[in-house]
């Protein structure tokens, strides 16, 4: 389980932000999820990076249902690169396409915004995803192409 955690500490992280919008209750969602994993007496059997992503994704719901908490830009820590290259006026005009994003994405009901979080920031299959959620896969595909149904009107002009 330690090696599934490295491995996707980012994505889990970003999977929780995108449920509570707050820095501090993901890193604590990611951390009572991933410490009640590893305290398990026998390993789950099967998919263990959609195991990981399902405990951190209760436990982020579990944090939302008992506190209200005000709402966060979900890429503060970036499906966007944050290394920047180039010269300002690159970095500008990459700073400005990044708020273009994130306004967009953030505007995504929390189902759509989730699905987009898991499949672009982490780069999970749709069955990946359909565990995770614990949905049918073809729902998980549906969904995300609403989601990008949504957002493409407000960001083809960056393409």
């Amino acid at each position: 389980m330690e090696a599934v955690y490295r491995a996707e500490r980012r994505g889990l992280f970003l999977l929780a932000l995108s449920i509570t919008s707050d820095h501090q209750r993901a890193e604590d969602a990611v951390h009572d999820a991933v410490t009640r994993v590893c305290r398990q007496r026998r390993p789950p059997a099967g998919q263990r990076v959609a195991y990981v992503y399902r405990a951190v994704r209760n436990a982020a719901l579990d944090g939302q249902r008992r506190a209200q908490v005000r709402q966060a830009s979900l890429f503060d820590e970036a499906l966007v690169s944050p290394q920047r290259q180039g010269g300002v006026e690159e970095q500008i005009a990459v700073t400005e396409a990044e708020s273009i994003v994130r306004k967009a994405i953030d505007g995504l009901s929390p189902d759509l915004r989730e699905v987009v979080v898991l499949r672009l920031a982490n780069g999970l299959s749709f069955r990946q995803m359909a565990d995770v959620l614990d949905e049918p896969t073809m729902t998980v595909a549906d969904r995300y192409h609403r989601a990008l149904a949504l957002l493409r009107p407000s960001l083809e002009h960056l393409a």
